[in-house]
């Protein structure tokens, strides 16, 4: 069920769920966090080639479906993500997550302090094409310069806002994050 207040888009389609998982190159060793794994298309098939999910969704329905459903090596964790300490949860060391488009922003800055290997996000198309924006595009933004700062950033895939329930207004890209070891300016 749609919950308007959460801002909540779910993927309808399991084959994009299977291209993150293979851009983010998933395997047994990696603890995988998904924040807003909604009904848990992404989730169940992160848990086939994870070692661990760690799943952090602030709906209390879904909640309730998702520790019905998952199998044993995903963690539910009820709550904001915005509101959490990252370095509190299981530790994880690959994002893949088809992020709730109203909050991408400050998620995006918070993962961002975090230390990871490599991050696989969806985004709504206007905020992705920000993210990797150069120095005199007409998309340059705070954003554009705190990401080439971060991390190599770069969209991997254009996805159609139909494969979302309730169609959201826009469409989404899917994005690779990889942080810098050593930031580029030291």
């Amino acid at each position: 069920m749609y919950r308007k207040r959460f801002g909540q888009h779910f993927l309808k389609d399991s084959s994009i769920a299977k291209k993150e998982i293979r851009y983010a190159d998933v395997t047994k060793q990696d603890k995988v966090l998904e924040i807003g794994p909604g009904y848990g298309i992404l989730t169940k098939l992160l848990a086939e080639k994870a070692e661990l999910v760690i799943a952090v969704e602030v709906d209390p329905n879904l909640v309730f479906h998702l520790k019905k459903t998952m199998p044993s090596n995903v963690k539910i964790i009820e709550g904001d993500i915005l509101e959490m300490d990252l370095n509190e949860l299981p530790s994880f060391n690959k994002i893949v997550s088809n992020l709730p488009f109203h909050i991408s922003s400050p998620i995006t800055f918070k993962l961002l302090e975090y230390n990871f290997d490599k991050a696989i996000l969806m985004y709504q198309r206007e905020f992705a094409e920000r993210m990797i924006a150069k120095t005199g595009d007409e998309n340059y933004s705070r954003l554009s310069v705190m990401i080439a700062c971060k991390a190599q950033c770069r969209i991997l895939e254009y996805i159609s806002k139909r494969y979302f329930t309730p169609m959201p207004k826009v469409d989404a890209c899917i994005v690779e994050l990889i942080p810098y070891k050593m930031p580029p300016f030291h």
